[in-house]
């Protein structure tokens, strides 16, 4: 029971080992399945865009799009070098900061401050007038950086937007005839919003933005498909080929569960051999040998025999026939029988005579029944299906490790990126 134990905790493992990579197998069909899907992915990708452009040969009347294309070509007009030059246009705010003319009132603004007579100031009696005018003098001085800072970033602001305003002017000298000529917002222009030119639009931009792209990855789900079956056949060729040995192992009439019941049969008719038939056999054929010899003794034939000998003893005289000395001696020798037959057991009979014909023949036999080789050569192919279960399991990881080496590096990057200044 514990070499078969043993045997059983490495047969679970091996079994547990069949189960996880008989669901990778199924794992992998599914895979498998989902990339021969996408197989003829021109032919799945034009049906679909022909499905949507079905629904939009549907309508009928597209003109609640003009106005959105109206407000595109406003939009442009609004982005031209003329709109450009409309929407930055500096003079209004030129004009204001040329009439408040900071630099001009900061001059005056520091004349009039010192043109306050400070020493007169001084000479004046003390009188609240006289306190509040010094703190107003004392608090508020235009020479401080701190006062004139406004007026010097007034002055800048007006340098500031005269630069700008001559360089936008030079900038959009040849701002139509490189944006607004022959290019992609030229071609934004004078949309007509028709049914036609709507199924255009949307056909054009699905080729260009989703088409090709789906088109580039769906081209590798064939070779994917084809290395991963190639991998799961191998798999599934190794699976069987364990649960074939497994079967033959386990179910055979040379297996293991057979070489344990024959050996669990034999161990039972040991423990069940009884040698009680024997003496139950023996004792039954010495009662009937001692019910013969009683109903043959003189005591069970001394009527009958009584009977004939009264008759002929009547006539004749014992004495005359048989010596007392030779009928004392007859006595003597039938008790002997009886007393022999009195010694007779049964039970020594089998112990004398059958035990020393089991242990002579039966026992050797238990000594040559040795199940030690058969063990050896067990544990000898048990150790070899580990051999064989590593090497597939390498074999299958080298394919695998193939399989990801072989996958190609995908990147697609799908960009759009529309900017309209409104």
């Amino acid at each position: 029971d514990e070499v078969f134990e043993q045997l059983d905790q490495v047969l679970g493992q091996i079994e547990q080992v069949t189960q996880i990579g008989g669901s990778s197998v199924t794992l992998l069909q599914r895979v498998a399945d989902m990339l021969n899907g996408l197989a003829d992915p021109r032919q799945q990708l034009d049906a679909w865009v022909t499905s949507i452009l079905t629904n939009v040969d549907s309508i009928t009347d597209a003109s609640s799009l003009q106005p959105a294309l109206d407000a595109v070509d406003a939009a442009l007009d609004g982005i031209t070098s003329n709109g450009l030059s409309t929407r930055f246009n500096t003079a209004s705010i030129q004009t204001m900061l040329n009439t408040l003319n900071p630099q001009a009132r900061l001059v005056k603004v520091i004349q009039s401050y010192n043109s306050v007579p400070s020493q007169q100031l001084a000479a004046l009696p003390d009188s609240p007038e006289k306190t509040a005018v010094l703190a107003v003098l004392n608090r508020f001085n235009p020479i401080d950086p701190a006062f004139g800072t406004p007026y010097q970033k007034s002055a800048k602001l007006h340098e500031a937007l005269t630069q700008t305003q001559g360089q936008l002017q030079l900038a959009l000298a040849d701002w139509d005839s490189r944006y607004h000529e022959a290019g992609p917002l030229f071609a934004l222009r004078d949309l007509q919003a028709t049914p036609a030119n709507l199924r255009q639009w949307i056909s054009e931009a699905l080729e260009a933005k989703l088409g090709l792209p789906v088109m580039a990855l769906f081209s590798l789900a064939a070779p994917l498909s084809q290395l991963l079956g190639s991998f799961m056949a191998r798999l599934q060729a190794l699976l069987d080929i364990l649960n074939t040995k497994l079967q033959a192992l386990l179910l055979g009439p040379d297996s293991l569960g057979g070489i344990r019941d024959e050996i669990n049969e034999l161990i039972g008719k040991f423990q069940n051999f009884n040698l009680g038939f024997l003496t139950e056999s023996l004792g039954e054929i010495f009662g009937n040998l001692r019910s013969s010899f009683e109903a043959i003794s003189p005591a069970a034939l001394r009527q009958s025999v009584e009977a004939a000998f009264d008759t002929m003893l009547d006539s004749l005289q014992l004495g005359l026939l048989i010596w007392a000395s030779d009928v004392a001696e007859l006595d003597g020798d039938y008790q002997i029988v009886v007393d022999k037959l009195k010694t007779l057991d049964p039970e020594k009979l089998v112990v004398e005579i059958v035990q020393p014909e089991f242990e002579e023949k039966i026992i050797p036999l238990l000594e040559i029944f040795d199940p030690s080789e058969l063990l050896a050569a067990l544990f000898d192919r048990l150790a070899g299906v580990e051999e064989e279960l590593k090497a597939e399991m390498a074999r299958v990881n080298e394919s695998y490790q193939k399989m990801r080496d072989a996958i190609p590096s995908i990147s697609i990057d799908i960009g759009i990126d529309v900017e309209l200044p409104f």
